[in-house]
């Protein structure tokens, strides 16, 4: 999901103006604000929905599945609806938290998209590169590999209760404890996510990349 996000988002509106759909686009009564914008709900909302949906689709297939097939003690614990429905709530609160948090990745992405003449996917990676080797050499300090780290990796620790972080994350697996299920108050975090710094922070971020890429889709030349 992450990655065909990734590419969209670099070759939505590249892709306009390399087959010259862009002209068409730009003689509908539809302004290029509506255009980023809605490129962005794609990559951010629609992408992540169709594929939860078919994790959804596919966990309860294999579990009617193995439910008809194997003893009824195991499909009976296969099937939990209170469980399902929280996992449900955890769905759409992750779509909701990511769209924020990656903000400041996606307005990138769509900065370049809109800009670059060609090798998109080099583009996007080669400044952030060029800036963290470049403070290194000078400097002698990671800040900026820190700061860009930070934002691809640390989502699940500023979205989830970090005692509750799952076992996965945190590196604390047990083989031999018992584990069971936290209840959603448990794991989510909503509060302290929203009021992060490092949330409110990056979604300017995000925003003020957003708008450069809006601006540039409507002043290049070629568009």
């Amino acid at each position: 999901m992450s990655i065909y996000a990734y590419w969209y988002l670099l070759d939505c509106l590249y892709a306009d103006r390399r087959d010259r759909s862009i002209l068409f686009w730009k003689s509908l009564p539809i302004s290029d604000t509506a255009t980023v914008l809605a490129k962005l709900i794609v990559a951010l909302i629609a992408i992540p929905l169709v594929y939860f949906a078919a994790s959804d689709a596919a966990s309860l297939l294999a579990a009617f599945v193995l439910s008809v097939r194997a003893h009824a003690q195991l499909g009976n614990a296969l099937w939990q609806p209170r469980i399902w429905l929280q996992l449900q709530v955890i769905w759409l609160y992750v779509i909701a938290t990511t769209a924020i948090w990656y903000l400041p990745v996606t307005g990138w992405l769509l900065l370049v998209s809109a800009w670059a003449r060609r090798a998109v996917m080099l583009w996007s990676i080669l400044p952030p590169l060029a800036v963290i080797l470049a403070e290194r050499v000078f400097i002698g300090t990671h800040a900026c590999l820190s700061v860009i780290g930070g934002r691809l990796f640390d989502y699940p620790f500023r979205a989830f209760h970090a005692n509750e972080t799952p076992v996965i994350w945190s590196g604390h697996w047990q083989p031999d404890a018992p584990w069971t299920p936290p209840t959603l108050g448990q794991l989510l975090d909503p509060v302290g996510f929203l009021t992060s710094p490092a949330t409110l922070i990056g979604a300017l971020i995000g925003a003020v990349l957003i708008a450069a890429a809006i601006r540039v889709r409507k002043q290049r030349p070629d568009s």
